[in-house]
């Protein structure tokens, strides 16, 4: 891929069979695929380095990732490190195994990983290579969100403090879609019917 006559992108698709094989498990064609992520939506501004156009979720903090989501609302795409990307290589067939077995999980739907290198390197442009991992969004629901929450099982620090604005003693006044909630916030039981119960265990 060019962008102009004095850079050119190399744009790398890992284990494309595999990736195929879960994005039509999940129900996702290539073409829509190709039409929220192709050159005249996401990577088109990933070509020209041009990340402010990209809708941007949440900075991951610690490791430096970021997540962008599609114009479309359909995707999530995480920037990662080089030992991310070859621990997603490592896994990614256990994790094909396990979605064959498991079609109902509740798992991150991963869809696709790639990498777009710019050569010749020049410094002035930023860095040489962006490697993303992209994912369901599982937010692209007609249904309205009143609460998100970002779980990782743990109790440690797993508390978010909500800014005096959005805080209440009712359910619909203190809550914030824009604002995730942690671990030790989830305070909700969850009722299954049967029928649901089934599907997940």
């Amino acid at each position: 891929m060019n962008s102009n006559d004095e850079c050119m992108w190399i744009f790398k698709d890992y284990s494309p069979v595999i990736f195929r094989k879960l994005r039509s498990a999940w129900k996702v064609s290539p073409n829509s695929y190709m039409f929220s992520l192709g050159p005249e939506k996401i990577l088109g501004n990933l070509l020209l380095g041009n990340l402010s156009a990209l809708c941007e979720v949440v900075s991951t903090g610690r490791s430096g990732s970021l997540f962008f989501k599609t114009n479309d609302g359909k995707y999530l795409l995480k920037t990662i490190p080089p030992s991310e990307e070859l621990l997603a290589r490592t896994t990614l067939l256990s994790y094909y195994h396990h979605v064959a077995k498991y079609p109902n999980l509740l798992l991150t739907r991963y869809v696709g990983l790639h990498m777009m290198t710019r050569g010749p390197a020049n410094p002035a442009r930023g860095p040489t290579d962006l490697r993303f991992i992209v994912m369901c969004n599982v937010f692209d629901t007609p249904l309205k969100i009143h609460e998100q929450y970002d779980l990782k099982g743990s109790k440690v620090g797993r508390h978010t403090t909500l800014p005096e604005a959005v805080q209440g003693d009712d359910e619909e006044e203190g809550s914030d879609v824009e604002i995730a909630l942690n671990d030790l916030d989830f305070k909700r039981r969850i009722k299954l019917g049967s029928e649901a119960n089934a599907v997940l265990l």
